[in-house]
Formats: structure tokens, C-alpha cells, sequence
């Protein structure tokens, strides 16, 4: 997929509904690979890039702490990056763990010819989940964007989405995420009328 358009940087997140759907897909959908429910799902629960969950060792996890640490050769920077999990995450590597009890990869290969030993093909996966929950043009990116905006719109302040998403820079979320804002611009303003 492209990651800008002729317009600028995509600003599709999933909606309401659509999270809802997508969601109830990954939960519930048994046709779906084994792999895809909790791949999705953590994704979501996260906010990191795809390819950091695909590649995940188990040895880069520590349950017991709640926490993810990325390592920094998996970054321009080089810097590592520590991530918190939410009790649903926790469930859901708990659940993987279960499932893959020896496996070096959080997400071990789907195919005997991989050369990595992990993951490494979601978009399959992904557009089973998008034509089950009947949505159309969201990328496994915008899961990622959809995280920053849902917590926005939460009222999570910048430097804390920055620090979920692991920008080391929160100019780069404020790029990306600023137009979210609108809606509780607009709220703020419209209080204005009844004073």
C-alpha cells in the first residue's frame, strides 16, 4: 500500500463500528487461522508495528512485569524500546504461549520454507479479517494509527501517545495525530455558546 498519498500522510483509522467488528472477527471468526486472532489483537492492544509483533521472541517478553522490550537493532536509533501490556495482552500471550509451548517466536512460521522461523505474511490474514467484518481500506498500519487517535481522543496527552507508540520525537505524533484533536476542539468551543 502506499503510505502517502497526493494529499499527504493517510489519516485512515478504523471507526466506531468498525473497530467493534474488526474486533468481534478476531474473537469470534473460526475460520480464521489460528494465528490471526491474537496477531490482530495485539496489534490493537499495543499500537506497535507489525513487523516488531511477526518477529517477537518470547525472550523479549516478561509476563510477570507486564512488559515487551523491543530491542534497539530493530530501530534506526538503535535504542530499546520498553512496552507496557494491558491485562488483555497479558491473557493473550498467555493464550499463545499455551498454544506454542516450545517455540522460539511468539509467532512462529506458517510455512515450513520460512527462513526466518517466524511470521512474516500477515496481509492475507488481514484481508480475511477486513471481508468478515465487512470493512474495506484499512491497512494493518492504520491499526497502529487507530491506536494513537483512539487514545487522543481519550484525552491522553502527546508525549504519553508518543511514548506508547515509540516516537522518540513527539513532533511526530503531534504530524500524524494532530487532526485528531478536532472533535475536542470543537467540544471546547461549543462550550463557549453557553457561557
Amino acid at each position: 500500500y502506499a503510505k502517502f498519498t497526493e494529499w499527504g500522510p493517510r489519516k485512515r483509522v478504523l471507526k466506531d463500528d468498525e473497530h467493534a467488528r474488526v474486533l468481534d472477527t478476531l474473537k469470534n471468526d473460526k475460520s480464521l487461522p489460528s494465528w490471526v486472532g491474537p496477531y490482530f489483537r495485539l496489534l490493537l492492544e499495543t499500537g506497535q508495528r507489525r513487523s516488531n509483533l511477526a518477529g517477537a521472541q518470547w525472550s523479549e517478553f516478561d509476563l510477570d512485569a507486564a512488559t515487551w522490550t523491543i530491542p534497539g537493532d530493530k530501530f534506526k536509533n538503535r535504542d530499546d524500546m520498553r512496552v507496557l501490556l494491558t491485562e488483555e495482552a497479558i491473557s493473550i500471550l498467555r493464550d499463545q504461549r499455551r498454544a506454542h509451548p516450545q517455540a522460539q517466536y511468539l509467532f512462529p512460521a506458517t510455512t515450513k520454507r520460512s527462513q526466518t522461523g517466524h511470521l512474516t505474511d500477515p496481509w492475507a490474514g488481514w484481508q480475511s479479517v477486513l471481508d468478515a467484518a465487512k470493512i474495506e481500506g484499512v491497512t494493518i498500519h492504520d491499526l497502529r494509527r487507530t491506536v494513537g487517535s483512539v487514545l487522543i481522543s481519550r484525552g491522553v496527552t502527546l508525549p504519553v501517545v508518543s511514548k506508547v507508540l515509540g516516537h522518540k520525537d513527539s513532533r511526530t505524533t503531534q504530524r500524524h495525530y494532530a487532526h485528531v484533536d478536532d472533535p475536542a476542539v470543537r467540544a471546547a468551543m461549543d462550550k463557549l455558546k453557553a457561557a
